[in-house]
Order: C-alpha cells, then sequence, then structure tokens
C-alpha cells in the first residue's frame, strides 16, 4: 500500500467482511514485498480452516507521517499550553476525545522535553480561534511514540468536537526547576559519582561528551 510500517494489527476491529476467506495462519516475516511471498499453513481459500470465521477478519493500521508535521504549545512558557498541530500549512487544535497523559507524553517528546507532567484544559489559556481547524480527535498514543501521527486517531479533520473544547498540556522543563544533586561513593563530600533527583527519584548521569 506504500506506507512504511504497521503501528497495530487487529481482529475484526474494522468490522467483519463477506465473501471468500482466501488466507488464514499467515506467517510473514515483515520482509516481503507482497502477500503471497508468505508462508500459510492452507492453500488460498481454504476457509474451513478459519473455523471462528468473519469474526477473525485481520485488520491493520498503517503508519502516516506527514513530512510537514510540527507542534507548538499556545501560551508565553514553551513547555505548557494549548496543543496545536501544523498540517496541510494550517495550524490546527485537537479535540479532547480519549486523550490522557500518554498522548501528552508524544506531544512534550515531539517539542523536545523529557515528558508530560499533566493534561490541562485549553479555558487555562484562552479560547482559541473559533475558526481555527480541529485537525485531530480521538487521539490514542501508547506513550512511546515519536510524533503524534504515530498514534490511531480518526483521521485528520474528522471530528465532532466543539471548537471550544481542546487540549492542553504541561511539559517537564529541568530548566525551570532545582534540581537537586548530590555525589556517592567518594572518599569525602566533594568527590564522587554525580547523581540527579527528578521527580523524588535519584538517578544519574551519562559520562559523554
Amino acid at each position: 500500500l506504500g506506507y512504511i510500517e504497521a503501528t497495530h494489527s487487529t481482529s475484526a476491529g474494522f468490522g467483519e467482511g463477506s465473501g471468500p476467506i482466501w488466507l488464514t495462519y499467515v506467517r510473514c516475516s515483515g520482509t516481503e514485498s507482497n502477500i503471497a511471498s508468505c508462508p500459510v499453513s492452507y492453500r488460498w481459500g481454504q476457509s474451513h480452516a478459519c473455523t471462528e470465521g468473519y469474526s477473525k477478519d485481520a485488520g491493520v493500521v498503517c503508519l502516516t507521517i506527514p513530512l510537514d508535521i510540527k507542534v507548538r504549545l499556545s501560551d508565553n512558557d514553551p513547555a505548557k499550553g494549548r496543543v496545536e498541530v501544523y498540517y496541510n500549512n494550517t495550524w490546527g487544535t485537537v479535540c479532547p476525545n480519549g486523550w490522557d497523559i500518554r498522548d501528552a507524553h508524544v506531544i512534550c517528546k515531539m517539542l523536545g522535553y523529557l515528558y508530560a507532567v499533566e493534561t490541562q484544559s485549553s479555558y487555562d489559556y484562552g479560547l482559541s480561534n473559533s475558526s481555527r481547524v480541529q485537525w485531530l480527535n480521538n487521539v490514542q498514543c501508547n506513550g512511546q511514540e515519536t510524533n503524534i501521527t504515530e498514534c490511531i486517531h480518526d483521521g485528520w479533520y474528522e471530528h465532532n468536537c466543539p471548537n471550544d473544547q481542546e487540549v492542553a498540556v504541561k511539559c517537564f522543563d529541568p530548566s525551570k526547576r532545582n534540581i537537586p544533586v548530590r555525589l556517592v561513593g567518594g572518599s569525602h563530600s566533594a568527590e564522587g559519582r554525580v547523581e540527579v533527583n527528578v521527580d523524588g527519584e535519584w538517578g544519574t548521569i551519562n559520562y559523554q561528551y
């Protein structure tokens, strides 16, 4: 189909089909260029081998990453604000349906922060332009993605969300915090392994430059 890869597979996640069940027990390695190159346990059209019928119809969600995607937060503080997405040469917002902290993590990572501290209401930052497009709805990330386009969503500009309902996030910004530091393992207090405390957890610093 021309996409880079699949992000999810489903079992009848997009409804049950009809007609012949051509394949069952397909075992691709993922490097094949055509489904016909994958090993199968039964010949094409042996639908009787699929005892559960259409309830197991395979589906996929393909990875689509438009090259012009950017995000920003609409506030004087670059680490918090209303989420705005740049797509198709236009800045738009995101509907809060299904939105949670995992989705916020992805936005913050796109902006260069470690993670999101919390999701917020856009009311905290005032209403956006009522004519502004809402690009995304029902965003479902697992939090590990590096781009919002890798997450499941309803599609671009496919929503039923009022313009006064938009997501906002607050990202973790170490530069705005007093990060505790200590030295551990030395023979006196002026030497040792450098450890820093982030959100109550002590960790180390990798020695590379």
